[in-house]
C-alpha cells in the first residue's frame, strides 16, 4: 500500500521525497554552501535599510560568525552585509517564514528549536569597488548566503588604480582573499594589537610583503625593537628588503628639552633654569644647520651667555655656571658625542624604493628612544614621505597619563612627542605610522585615535576592548574579540572598502620571523651547546 492510497500524505512527506529536496540537500555540501550557492538562512525582520535581522539553519551555523560577509537576495541581485551579534536574543521566525520554508524544503518547522538569530548590517549592491547604496531593505523570508569570491573582487580592488592593492589573508573558513588599498595603509596610519603569540609580528610581516610587492616604488622603515624582522627571511621573499644596524646612528638631540632632561638641568631654580632652556634652544637650532659642534664646551658657551644675561645684577652666574659643569661632566657623554645630524642620511638613501629594516635590538633603550626620535623628527622636518613602522610601540609613545605614568620605561621623552606629532602631520606629505603593541591601553590615546586602519587579534583586557569598541564604533566586538585564535584578525579602518571589522586569517606562507625562524627548542639548543650545556 502506498502512501497516496493511505491518505497520510504530508506537505512534509512531499517534500521529503522530491526531487526538489534531493537537490537541495546536495547544494548543502561544505563546498557548495561557502561558494554561496546554497542558502544559510533567511532574513526575519528588516528593521532599516541598513541593517535587519535573520535566521540560521541549523545545518549552516558552523559556517555562519560575526564579522563575516552575508549576501542577501535583493530584487533579483545580492545585497551584502556584515554579520553583528549572531548570539543576541531576538524574536524567534513567524509562523509565515516557517511556512514559506516548509513549502520548499519540508523541514524548517524541525529548525524551529536549534537555529541562531543575529543581525546583518547591509552596505548595499557589490561594486567596483566597495558598494552602491540600498534604496529598500530586503523583505521576510529573502534566503542569505556567504558571499562569494565575485563578491570579495567586486569589494576590494578598483580597476583603475590596478597595482595599488595588495592581499593581507583570506575570510576566515573561506579561500577568498582580502586585498588592502596600500594608499591608506601608508598615509593614513595603522595599529595592529593583539595579545602576545596571537599573530602581531606574522601580521605585520605579512604587510611589509605586500608592500614590497607593490609595482609602485614605496619607502618603509621598519623600526625592528627585538630584531625579529632584521634575522628573518623576508629577505628572500622581498626584493626590494635591506638591513642596517641602529648602532651605525648615533644619539643627537633634535630638541632643547632632551638635553636639559638628559643632563638633569630641570630641576634648577626657575631663573637659572630658564636660561639654560633659552641656551639650549639656541644651541639646538645652531647645530641642526651646522652653525654649533656637538661637544660640551660649545654648550657650555652658550649657557655663560644666557646666565650673564640672567644673573649679571646679582653676580652669581660663576656659582651655577660652575654647578651646571659639573652636571654636563657627569651626564654629558651619551649627548656631547660630536657626533652630526648628517650621519642619518645613510636611511634616507637606503629607503628610497626599499623596504629598509633598522635593528635596534643592541643598542640600550634610552639610546633606541633618542634614535627613533631623531628618525621621526628629521623625517617630519624635511617632509620625507616614508612610512615608519614602531614595533613594540609602549616603549616609545606610552599612555603617560593615570597608573600607566608608573609604568613607563628608559626616557620616552626623547621620542614620544616627536612620534606622536609625526603621527599628527605625516600624511600631508604621505607618511605615516605603522605601531604593534600588546596592550592599547599602554599607548598614547593621542597617536591611537589617529589610526585610520586597525587590526585586532585576541584581545581579552576590558580596557582593551572598550578601545576598539569607541573606535569602531561596533558594540558586538568585544564579544568576537576574546575567541580570535592565532594569526586572526578583525580589519577595520580605511583599508577595506567596509569599513567595519571584518573577519580575516592572515596569510603567513613562507615568513618565518626571529633570527631565522628557529624554534624555541632550537634556540633553546643553540644556547646550551654555546655554553656547554
Amino acid at each position: 500500500m502506498t502512501v497516496e492510497e493511505t491518505g497520510l500524505e504530508t506537505p512534509v512527506l512531499r517534500a521529503i521525497i522530491s526531487s526538489e529536496v534531493e537537490e537541495y540537500e546536495y547544494l548543502r555540501s561544505k563546498e557548495q554552501i561557502l561558494k554561496g550557492a546554497s542558502p544559510v538562512g533567511f532574513v526575519t525582520s528588516p528593521t532599516s535599510t541598513k541593517k535587519c535581522d535573520f535566521a540560521v539553519f541549523d545545518y549552516a551555523t558552523e559556517y555562519v560568525y560575526e564579522g563575516q560577509l552575508l549576501t542577501v537576495s535583493h530584487n533579483n541581485t545580492k545585497a551584502i552585509g556584515l554579520v553583528s551579534n549572531l548570539f543576541a536574543a531576538t524574536r524567534g521566525a513567524t509562523t509565515d517564514v516557517l511556512n514559506y520554508f516548509s513549502s520548499l524544503y519540508g523541514e524548517v518547522p524541525r529548525l524551529d528549536q536549534n537555529m541562531k538569530y543575529g543581525e546583518l548590517r547591509l552596505y548595499g549592491i557589490p561594486a567596483n569597488p566597495g558598494v552602491r547604496r540600498l534604496s529598500h531593505p530586503p523583505k521576510p523570508c529573502s534566503p542569505i548566503f556567504i558571499a562569494s569570491r565575485e563578491n570579495y573582487e567586486a569589494l576590494f580592488r578598483d580597476p583603475e588604480r590596478d597595482g595599488e592593492y595588495y592581499p593581507v589573508g583570506k575570510i576566515r573558513e573561506t579561500d577568498y582573499p582580502v586585498d588592502l588599498d596600500a594608499s591608506a595603509i601608508l598615509r593614513l596610519g595603522v595599529g595592529i594589537f593583539a595579545r602576545i603569540g596571537m599573530g602581531k609580528s606574522v601580521t605585520t610581516a605579512a604587510n611589509i610583503l605586500g608592500m614590497s610587492s607593490l609595482k609602485q616604488k614605496v619607502n618603509v622603515l621598519v623600526w625592528d625593537h627585538t630584531g625579529e624582522y632584521a634575522t628573518s627571511n623576508l629577505d628572500r621573499l622581498c626584493n626590494n628588503f635591506q638591513v642596517m644596524s641602529s648602532s651605525e646612528l648615533p644619539v643627537v638631540p633634535t630638541e632643547a628639552s632632551d638635553i636639559v632632561k638628559t643632563l638633569g638641568l630641570d630641576v634648577l631654580p626657575s631663573q637659572a633654569k630658564k636660561a639654560v632652556e633659552v641656551a639650549a634652544d639656541l644651541f639646538i637650532m645652531d647645530f641642526t644647520c651646522g652653525a654649533a659642534e656637538l661637544n660640551p664646551e660649545c654648550f657650555l658657551s652658550y649657557v655663560d651667555q644666557w646666565l650673564d644675561e640672567f644673573y649679571k645684577k646679582d653676580g652669581s652666574i660663576s656659582a651655577w655656571s660652575s654647578a651646571i659643569r659639573r652636571r654636563v661632566k657627569m651626564l654629558g657623554k651619551n649627548v656631547f658625542t660630536g657626533a652630526s645630524v648628517d650621519q642619518y642620511n645613510k636611511i634616507w638613501k637606503r629607503v628610497a624604493g626599499n623596504i629598509l629594516v633598522i635593528d635596534a635590538s643592541y643598542d640600550s633603550l634610552d639610546a633606541r628612544q633618542a634614535k627613533i626620535g631623531t628618525i621621526a623628527d628629521l623625517v617630519l622636518r624635511n617632509r620625507y614621505p616614508i612610512h615608519l613602522v614602531i614595533d613594540e610601540a609602549k616603549n616609545y609613545i606610552p599612555e603617560m597619563g593615570g597608573s600607566y605614568g608608573q609604568i613607563t620605561v628608559g626616557k620616552p621623552y626623547l621620542c614620544s612627542g616627536k612620534i606622536t606629532s609625526f603621527s599628527e602631520e605625516g600624511r600631508k606629505f604621505g607618511a605615516n605610522l605603522t605601531i604593534i603593541n600588546q596592550r592599547i591601553s599602554r599607548i598614547s590615546k593621542t597617536v591611537f585615535s589617529n589610526l585610520s586602519t586597525l587590526f585586532c587579534g585576541c584581545l581579552t583586557a576590558a580596557n582593551d576592548m572598550r578601545a576598539i569598541e569607541d573606535y569602531t564604533d561596533f558594540p558586538e566586538i568585544q564579544k568576537i574579540l576574546p575567541r580570535l585564535g592565532v594569526g586572526e584578525f578583525l580589519i577595520a579602518g580605511m583599508a577595506t572598502p567596509l569599513k567595519d571589522p571584518l573577519c580575516v586569517c592572515i596569510e603567513k606562507g613562507d615568513i618565518q620571523l626571529g633570527y631565522g625562524g628557529k624554534s624555541v627548542f632550537d634556540l633553546h639548543k643553540d644556547f646550551a651547546e654555546r655554553n656547554g650545556g
